[in-house]
């Protein structure tokens, strides 16, 4: 709650009063498709990111009020391939990882810098945390038994537990700063919803192209040849 929490309120406050001074600008939080999604084992992770969305969804509302023109933005990155799994608390005998699909940091960069630049509420690194977060409010009862049978079993490695199993969570752990974790083999570079997000026009154009095809074939095959 410290980390996850209280240090994007920090952040926020630091923020506010340099983005009213200027008239502007964006806020960026980065939540996690877990403020949508609680895995099992990871309760206390979940929980901090669940505040961040209820206070982000709250302060938007007030700048909204306020008519502030600083946009407020909560990215919920799916699995991503950093040293998290490397460093976090971990009560298993084993290291711990993330659900399929694995996404690489740069899917999560791309979302912020689009942030940066283009006022949006949500925006979700990776597709396969989209589909989990559409899963949860269409269906959550069958959310409860997919990952009530295989959360747990998907989080194991058949790796033993690194660095002790306090990871950084009492003190830093300045020996491993990388930015791409141990899954890199798995992890994907691109997400074409994610990209898909960020290019909307683009998409929408290659949509609406992708769906002239199949007429035109079909014309074609049926005009009569000479």
């Amino acid at each position: 709650m410290e980390v996850n929490y209280l240090g994007q309120v920090h952040g926020f406050l630091a923020a506010l009063p340099a983005l009213r001074r200027t008239g502007g600008g964006a806020l960026i939080a980065v939540s996690s498709v877990e403020a949508r999604v609680s895995l099992p084992l990871h309760s206390a992770y979940s929980a901090s990111k669940h505040a961040v969305e209820g206070m982000v969804d709250s302060l938007r509302r007030e700048l909204i009020a306020e008519k502030v023109p600083i946009s407020v933005t909560s990215i919920k990155p799916g699995t991503i391939n950093t040293p998290f799994f490397n460093n976090a608390l971990n009560k298993m005998d084993v290291k711990p990882k993330g659900p399929p699909p694995i996404y690489q940091p740069g899917v999560v960069a791309s979302c912020v810098v689009h942030a940066a630049e283009h006022p949006v509420r949500d925006l979700y690194a990776g597709g396969g945390g989209r589909q989990m977060a559409l899963s949860q409010s269409v269906n959550p009862r069958q959310v409860d038994a997919v990952l009530g049978r295989v959360g747990i079993p998907a989080a194991r490695t058949s790796q033993p537990t690194p660095g002790g199993s306090a990871g950084n969570l009492y003190q830093p752990r300045s020996e491993d700063n990388r930015s791409e974790g141990d899954f890199s083999r798995r992890a994907r570079s691109f997400s074409l919803y994610t990209w898909s997000r960020l290019h909307p026009s683009t998409a929408l154009g290659l949509a609406a192209g992708l769906a002239v095809v199949p007429t035109a074939l079909y014309r074609v095959l049926r005009s009569p040849r000479r």
